[in-house]
């Protein structure tokens, strides 16, 4: 394949020479963040320039690695002229696909992690489903490949049904947003997807760089939000390689704050849902009980006592416990402690609040550390 001016694209096959302008053609960019990815990513790279697909855009974005992620980024950029390489200075990955959407070009849009791999014919079998059909994304199932060569493959319920207009939100977005205890496997992922890159545009839709945890999951109920069509393809084509130093596993200081403003925007979004209910009243009245606890679990000493304080901070400004329906014990004392300005009797609150579960939480850690060691 060989680009013109990034105006057409000649794609020579047995029959003869074929000339595609981008406006008759599909054509997917493939957005990479990479950072420090040096082990794995000429695996990752060569499982998407051999894609049985050839239309590809494919945008590394390299967010200021410093091992040779950069040097075999330009390398392989000077041997496929379909490689587009950003080098930017590190702001973490939500930042770097932002920074891919933001310099896409084609009709369509996905993502890949540079440590991840994938099917030589996951594009063809995607771009033509999605293209088929007329829809809006497409999602296929994935296989979690771990370490010691042993693979799980996590499949959507939907198998390869398409969802309109109302089912994706009564089916989908009602399910990751806790409305639903429904199997919600491959739903909240980027990466085994793809996504119309005018509807992204149109409603300014871009991942959450505040986030380092679930960002993929916001940015995926956005789009649910704007769309009318999702198609499924029952396939497992990606490749995810679960390492243990996922940033999964690290511990986030913003968590109360990302959840609240996540809440915010679900609610603006999905007026129509039972936010009033007493499953979802519950949950938003225990939300900074849970985060209390699960700052407790992950942080140590003064920083602890500096996350509760935030908590109260943000409880005091949002005017927390405001609507004191169903209100519990412990939840009729923290909005009493509001009320009086008692930020030392609200951290109380929430420290005796969580100490049980807390106590749990250190046994089963000395206990796992036991083990191990």
């Amino acid at each position: 394949m060989i680009f013109v001016e990034n105006v057409a694209i000649i794609m020579i096959k047995s029959e003869g020479v074929i000339i595609l302008s981008n406006e008759n053609c599909e054509g997917l960019s493939v957005i990479i963040p990479v950072y420090n990815s040096e082990k794995y990513l000429a695996d990752c790279l060569d499982s998407i320039i051999n894609q049985e697909y050839k239309n590809l855009e494919i945008i590394c974005i390299n967010d200021g690695s410093t091992d040779s992620s950069a040097q075999i980024l330009d390398a392989y950029a000077k041997k496929d002229n379909r490689i587009i390489v950003i080098h930017n200075e590190n702001k973490g990955v939500a930042a770097a696909r932002n920074c891919g959407i933001d310099n896409a070009t084609m009709p369509f849009i996905t993502f890949v992690d540079s440590d991840d791999t994938i099917d030589s014919k996951m594009y063809s079998k995607m771009i033509k489903a999605i293209s088929n059909d007329k829809l809006d994304c497409v999602c296929c199932n994935y296989q979690k490949v771990f370490l010691n060569g042993k693979t799980l493959t996590i499949k959507s319920r939907f198998k390869n049904r398409v969802l309109y207009n109302e089912e994706i939100r009564e089916e989908i977005v009602k399910c990751l947003i806790g409305f639903s205890n429904e199997n919600n496997n491959c739903l909240s992922c980027l990466w085994n997807k793809i996504f119309v890159l005018d509807v992204i545009n149109k409603n300014n839709i871009r991942i959450n760089e505040k986030r380092s945890h679930g960002e993929d999951w916001m940015f995926c109920i956005e789009y649910y939000a704007a769309i009318n069509s999702i198609g499924f393809v029952e396939d497992a084509l990606y490749n995810y390689i679960f390492r243990q130093n996922s940033l999964v596993g690290k511990p986030r200081s913003n968590a109360f704050e990302v959840t609240l403003e996540a809440n915010k925007l679900f609610k603006k979004l999905f007026p129509e849902f039972e936010w009033k209910s007493e499953a979802k009243v519950f949950e938003e009245n225990n939300r900074p009980i849970e985060n209390a606890l699960y700052y407790r679990n992950s942080f140590n000493g003064s920083q602890t006592k500096q996350l509760f304080n935030k908590i109260y901070s943000i409880c005091k400004e949002e005017n927390y416990y405001a609507d004191d329906k169903g209100l519990n014990k412990t939840q009729q004392k923290l909005k009493i402690a509001l009320e009086n300005d008692d930020v030392n009797g609200f951290i109380k609150c929430l420290e005796r609040a969580t100490l049980k579960d807390y106590i749990v939480y250190k046994l089963k850690m000395a206990i796992r550390k036991l083990i191990k060691g």
